[in-house]
């Protein structure tokens, strides 16, 4: 449907800063583990904008100006931003030799809203499974702390009716 020689996915790794470009196929294979640094390519100026990235001759793109990447020639490229609600959480870039229409702009579109929809359920899922996890380590704690407590209530509660019991005698004698 799209027509595209070559996609990718690539998003900014938060602990480094580094754009990381991962799944790539087709003219776009080789991009699979590349690492740019931040504020190189033009993945970095859709993540930092949220805007997409339309481009007719990539060989002459000044954002694609970056060591370790190879252009195929007489490509079009579109970089699509995958925008949650309030943040980019990475881009869907593909190659094409002939015009990338508007069509198949829009349908990408579609497509990168769709799967920043799913990613962000499946962060959704993560933090929920997550948090479940904690929680139930936080009723296992305090469930042996009372476990603990109502044992050092129990060994009170013997003490006192043994010391109530000697009492009684000792003051019945």
């Amino acid at each position: 449907i799209l027509q595209a020689d070559g996609a990718t996915f690539a998003y900014r790794d938060e602990s480094t800063g580094k754009t990381v470009y991962e799944n790539g196929v087709g003219t776009l294979a080789e991009y699979n583990h590349l690492l740019l640094p931040p504020g190189d390519g033009v993945v970095d100026e859709v993540l930092s904008s949220g805007l997409v990235h339309l481009n007719q001759e990539i060989a002459s793109d000044k954002y694609l100006i970056s060591p370790g990447m190879t252009l195929p020639p007489n490509h079009e490229m579109a970089f699509m931003p995958l925008n949650t609600r309030n943040r980019v959480i990475g881009a869907i870039l593909i190659s094409s030799q002939s015009k990338i229409s508007s069509a198949q702009t829009n349908l990408l579109q579609s497509i990168a809203d769709i799967a920043a929809n799913a990613f962000q359920r499946a962060t959704l899922h993560e933090d929920t499974v997550r948090y479940a996890s904690e929680l139930e380590q936080r009723v296992e704690e305090r469930t042996a702390e009372l476990r603990r407590a109502n044992q050092e209530l129990a060994r009170a509660a013997r003490l006192k009716d043994e010391f109530m019991a000697t009492m009684s005698h000792e003051l019945s004698t």
